[in-house]
């Protein structure tokens, strides 16, 4: 919870009650004095930090400015533990999940035996896409995916039989290390974004 005052003009005093263990003084221009049950008066000043034995419910304060100019301060009170420099921070997000809105034809893709091949060139700018790949399952063995230059042993596998959805906006290449010529499917989903 956060209390705050923007200018407590000198020599005066305001009443809040929060609620929790721990108080940080986030930001103060000047010292306050903060008085409550239990606690007595203390002087505080910006990045001072206060813990209660326990958590306190409806913990009245009383915060003066012994200042002779106004005083623009902070408090944070929270039952768990607050350091200086730690930030509360609460978002809110709304996620819109959209699908593709144009597919393309691309023809099967064969990968030489022991050899490299382009499966699909890069995506157009602002275009956000997901590709579906499978190799049929009577093939003589998968591919490796990845990125121009791919090796045995390196990227993603397919094997026969298998049906993989990619997103992937580069371009994606595929190395074949078995004796025989293996045949990808490729189906472009796209949105441009």
């Amino acid at each position: 919870m956060l209390v705050s005052r923007e200018a407590q003009a000198a020599g005066t005093t305001i009443k809040d009650a929060a609620t929790g263990r721990y108080l940080l003084v986030r930001e103060a221009t000047g010292d306050i004095e903060l008085t409550a049950p239990g606690l007595g008066m203390v002087t505080l000043k910006e990045g001072d930090s206060y813990q209660f034995a326990e958590v306190v419910t409806e913990l009245r304060m009383q915060i003066t400015n012994p200042n002779a100019t106004a005083v623009t301060w902070q408090l944070e009170i929270s039952n768990d533990e607050i350091k200086p420099g730690k930030q509360s921070v609460q978002v809110n997000t709304t996620s819109i999940i959209q699908g593709a809105n144009s597919v393309t034809n691309v023809g099967e893709r064969t990968i030489p035996a022991e050899g490299n091949a382009l499966i699909i060139a890069a995506a157009g700018a602002d275009t956000s896409r997901t590709l579906r790949l499978s190799i049929k399952s009577d093939a003589p063995g998968g591919v490796y995916l990845g990125a121009a230059g791919i090796a045995a042993g390196q990227g993603g596998y397919l094997e026969p039989g298998m049906v993989d959805y990619v997103d992937c906006e580069a371009a994606l290449y595929a190395y074949n290390p078995n004796a025989e010529n293996v045949v990808v499917q490729v189906l472009p989903f796209e949105r441009a974004l």
